[in-house]
This record gives structure tokens, C-alpha cells and sequence, in this order.
């Protein structure tokens, strides 16, 4: 009686007996007797159909009896098998343990950036506070933006200058920092300074920093003469510190070029505020080319998003060439006083490293980055596909500047999409429609350069609580490296769709097989209970077009 109403206008929840779609409840069958699944079937389907890495009967044996209600011997029902599919802790679709080298210089690799990560709102007029920064920390950022200004009373201040923000006090911003630095990733925390400070002060702001930060602040080599920086793993628990030798009103988000040549200390700049930036902004050039040249240190270069657009659009690869060895940084627009966000996959693409995003408001650019940053166990540095690296100059440029889909396919993705469950549960029977349950579809899609973008949907199923859409959806990719699947539900009404969750992941992490995905509300705090069983596989293919692997 799944998904009927009831005579008095009530939506009526789903059955408690666990309905699955056809393959799967055939999947039970085949790897089951007598409608029993024991260790040796169960072992089976996770090694088969699972694509899990050498898994034991004795392995799969402990992970049934892990299942508190499991029959002896240990022993699986249709009813322990589909628990089992729908545990999100057992059955994740993304890897979630850190498994890529991190002994590379940081050049080598994506960081999760924010931009004036104290701003609780829009860019003109919100409120400055640490409590956004410790939001923004436990989302995964790992570079955080603080504006320095003189205070009263000769305080240290944090706001957005020239505009009408409040303040907050630099103590309290690095207090925050230092008790969630490593709370959601033990690798390194950059701290970027735009700093408007006078000499006093400036010594004042290192003193503080050294008394809040003591042995977790990275000391630099004397010489700051580094040819490439430490690597993450080298720097595991380190607050690093990253700003520019101030000049008189310089402004980081004015951009670093159009200003004759200068030196690259500023005059009036304290030696004890100097001798702790580890990473250096580079020095003021006439032009973009010039600021990104390859000089024999390693250095930071901060550019307005249109900037950057201007000189990837005309020369990709001297962007290329730049980010190998130094960092890079986007940061959003003037104009974007809402706080709206760049796309960072558009930068990603030519290496820049740390794209500044806006985490006070939401977005799909911002779900798109914090997807993308799920890689590599969560740990917000994702190290850079070598073909970045190493700047295959006829594959950048196309992918930059086409959405030819006619480009070389390296992998093909499908996705099915099974069935979805728990609005009725955490959301409640008056969730959607007053009188019916709801008209569910999904909507799975390719965030990520422009030739792999692609939308597929479901057929909507009227009238129930756990739809079953069982469709099947190819997506060919052209850099797959830097592919986020998009999910995301809606339900239908007369008048309007209705939002009913969304998750991202980055493709490169998709395990195969059938796995469950936690879907997310608007502000993308992740529901217990709504969740959506997919099928997952993926083909690579050569560079003429044959499948030379899958999983």
C-alpha cells in the first residue's frame, strides 16, 4: 500500500517493510540461499559487485555481527541487507581516509580558501565575528582572511575596510583560529593578512600572534629565500602565516598589478613582523605577466577574478608555469558585495591553488568547492592532476576556453539512480503536501570544466514517500580529475518544484557499486535520515576510445 492516501487527506508513511528495487532485491537473491546471505555470500558481493580491496570471509563475517540484531552463524535477511545498503557510515559513496601523497611542495595541491572568513554576511554592511570563523574552520576551510586596521587605544582590529562593517578585536579572531585550527584536518592552516598597519602595530600583531599560536606557529627559514614551500605533511598542526610587506594603503583585494616596480619589503616594515611570513606576496608589477613571472624563490600572487579571466583567457599556460612552484590566489570581484562566489573549478583547472571563497552566505559554486575539497578523506588539500602539473598545453587550452564535447573522453560514469528514503521520517507527514505524499525526481549532474557539464532526470513517481526510479544516466568526461557529481531531488506541485535535497562528489572518489548518499538541506547541513541508493561505475578509457579499466 506504498504511496496510496488516506481517505481523510492525511499522507499516509511509507511501509515499514523494506522495499528495494528490482536489481537490488535480485542482488539478495543471487548472493543469498534460502533467503539467507551468509558470511561467505556476503563476502562475495562486496568483493564482486562492492569492488572493495581483498575483502575475507573473516572481515565480512565481523562486519555482519556488527549489526546488533544479525542472525547467527552470522546470517543476513532481505531486511539486514537493505540496513546494510543504507548505512551511510558502512556503505559511503567517497573514500573517506587520506590517501594521496602529501610530501609535495603545497604548490602541488588545492586548498580550501575563504574570503574575509569574519564576515557573518554580505560584504558591506554585516557583522564581523569570530563565530564565522570557527564556521567557516569546521566546513573544512583551511586559508583564512583576516583585514588588519588600526583600532582605538592602539588595538588591533578585523573588518572589512572602507565600508560600513563592524569589528572585531585580532586576539579573539586568532583565539578562534587556534582552538578549531585542526578539529576537522590535522594539515596545515594558512592564515592570509591584508594588513593596513603602522610599524608599532605591526610588531604588536607578530608578538600576538607568537603568544596565541607558541609552538603551532610555523617559523620560516631566516633567508625567506625558499625555491619551493614545505609540503603539507611537513607542516601537519602549523598556523602559517601569508601576507605581503605592506606599502602605504595597499589593499590585497585591489589587485597587485598596475603599480610601478618595487622592492619587495616596504619601507617601515617591522623586522618581527617580517621574520614570521612564511609565505610572501609577491612584489607590485606593471602588469599581469609580469606579476606572474618565475622568479628563483617561491612566492604567492593574489589576483581579482577578472584579472585572472583576462590573462588565462589570452595565455593559460604562462598561468600553468606560474602555479607549478608558487601559489596563486583568486579572489572574488568588488561587486560581489553579496557574497556571491567565483566558479573555482574555472581557476582549478590552470593550477591556481587557493581560490577565496565566500562561506558566509550559499550557492551552488560554494557546494561545488566544498564537494570538490570531500577528496582525499576531507582533509581540504586535494593534490593537482598531473596533467596540471605538468601543463599539456593543447589539453589545458582547449578545456579552458571550449565546451566542445567532441574533446578526448578519458572516462565514462554511470550513475544509476536506485530509490530515496527518509523524508516522511525526518522531515514529517506535512513536509511537501498537506494532503498526499509527494511527486519525487531527481536531478543528477556534471559540475566542472565546461565540456564534461551535462544534466540528466529521473521521471517524477507520484505519490510516494520511497520512490523507486531505477534509471541509469552515461556521462562522458574529458577531466574527470576535476568532475563533481551533482545530486539533488525536487518535489512537484501544481504551482511550483519544491527543493527536497542535494549532495556533491568528486567523481576522482566515487566508490563502485551500490552506495547510499546523505542528501543536504539549502545551507547544506546534512539530513540524518533523507537519503538517495545509487549505482556507481566507472570506465577509462585509452586515447582511442577502448576501456582500459573499470571499476
Amino acid at each position: 500500500m506504498r504511496g496510496l492516501l488516506l481517505r481523510h487527506g492525511n499522507p499516509q508513511p511509507p511501509s515499514p517493510t523494506s522495499v528495494l528495487p528490482p536489481d537490488v532485491d535480485s542482488l539478495f537473491c543471487r548472493f543469498s540461499w534460502n533467503g539467507r546471505m551468509h558470511a561467505s555470500h556476503f563476502c562475495k558481493f562486496l568483493n564482486e559487485i562492492q569492488h572493495e580491496v581483498n575483502v575475507s570471509e573473516t572481515h565480512a563475517s565481523e562486519l555482519m555481527k556488527s549489526f546488533k540484531d544479525c542472525l547467527p552463524g552470522p546470517q543476513f535477511t532481505i531486511k539486514h541487507f537493505h540496513t546494510y545498503l543504507f548505512d551511510t557510515q558502512l556503505n559511503s559513496p567517497i573514500h573517506n581516509q587520506v590517501h594521496q601523497d602529501m610530501s609535495l611542495p603545497l604548490s602541488h595541491y588545492y586548498i580550501f580558501t575563504g574570503h574575509n572568513s569574519y564576515l557573518t554576511g554580505n560584504q558591506l554592511n554585516s557583522k564581523s565575528s569570530a563565530d564565522a570563523i570557527i564556521k567557516a574552520l569546521q566546513r573544512g576551510i583551511r586559508a583564512v582572511e583576516l583585514d588588519l586596521w588600526p583600532g582605538s587605544h592602539g588595538r588591533i582590529e578585523v573588518f572589512h575596510g572602507r565600508t560600513l562593517t563592524s569589528a572585531v578585536k585580532f586576539e579573539v579572531c586568532l583565539n578562534a583560529i587556534k582552538q578549531n585550527a585542526f578539529i576537522k584536518s590535522q594539515y596545515p592552516v594558512i592564515i592570509t593578512l591584508e594588513d593596513h598597519l603602522p610599524e608599532e602595530l605591526q610588531a604588536k600583531a607578530a608578538k600576538i600572534i607568537k603568544e596565541v599560536f607558541g609552538s603551532h606557529l610555523y617559523k620560516p627559514p631566516l633567508s625567506h629565500d625558499q625555491k619551493a614551500f614545505p609540503s603539507p605533511e611537513e607542516l601537519k598542526n602549523k598556523i602559517i602565516i601569508s601576507t605581503k610587506p605592506p606599502w602605504k594603503d595597499s589593499d590585497e583585494d585591489s589587485d597587485n598589478v598596475d603599480s610601478p616596480l618595487t622592492d619587495e619589503v616596504g619601507c617601515n616594515t617591522s623586522k618581527e613582523y617580517m621574520d614570521i611570513i612564511a609565505i610572501r606576496q609577491g612584489r607590485k608589477c606593471k602588469s599581469l605577466s609580469d606579476a606572474l613571472r618565475v622568479e628563483e624563490h617561491a612566492k604567492r600572487v593574489s589576483l581579482s577574478e577578472q584579472k585572472f579571466s583576462k590573462i588565462a583567457s589570452s595565455d593559460p599556460l604562462s598561468v600553468v608555469k606560474f602555479t607549478k612552484d608558487n601559489i596563486l590566489r583568486i579572489y572574488p570581484r568588488g561587486s560581489r558585495i553579496d557574497s556571491s562566489n567565483y566558479d573555482p573549478m574555472k581557476a582549478f583547472l590552470l593550477g591556481a591553488q587557493m581560490v577565496a571563497l565566500n562561506t558566509q552566505g550559499h550557492g551552488k559554486r560554494l557546494w561545488v568547492a566544498q564537494g570538490f575539497f570531500k577528496a582525499n578523506g576531507g582533509c581540504s588539500y586535494v593534490k593537482k592532476p598531473e596533467f596540471v602539473v605538468s601543463g599539456e598545453s593543447a589539453s589545458l587550452f582547449s578545456l579552458y576556453n571550449s565546451k566542445n564535447s567532441n574533446l578526448e573522453v578519458k572516462q565514462t560514469l554511470k550513475v544509476k539512480v536506485c530509490m530515496g528514503c527518509g523524508w516522511y521520517e525526518e522531515l514529517g507527514k506535512h513536509s511537501f503536501d498537506k494532503s498526499s505524499p509527494p511527486d519525487l525526481s531527481a536531478k543528477v549532474e556534471i559540475a566542472g570544466v565546461g565540456a564534461d557539464k551535462e544534466v540528466k532526470r529521473t521521471a517524477m513517481k507520484k505519490d510516494e514517500w520511497e520512490p523507486i526510479w531505477n534509471e541509469e544516466f552515461e556521462f562522458k568526461l574529458r577531466a574527470p580529475e576535476l568532475a563533481i557529481l551533482r545530486i539533488k531531488v525536487n518535489e512537484h506541485n501544481k504551482t511550483k518544484n519544491v527543493f527536497a535535497g542535494q549532495a556533491y562528489l568528486p567523481v576522482s572518489e566515487l566508490k563502485p557499486g551500490y552506495r547510499v548518499v546523505n542528501l543536504c538541506d539549502k545551507k547544506g547541513r546534512e539530513w540524518k535520515k533523507v537519503k538517495v541508493l545509487f549505482r556507481f561505475s566507472l570506465s577509462c578509457l585509452s586515447s582511442s576510445g577502448e576501456v582500459i579499466g573499470c571499476r
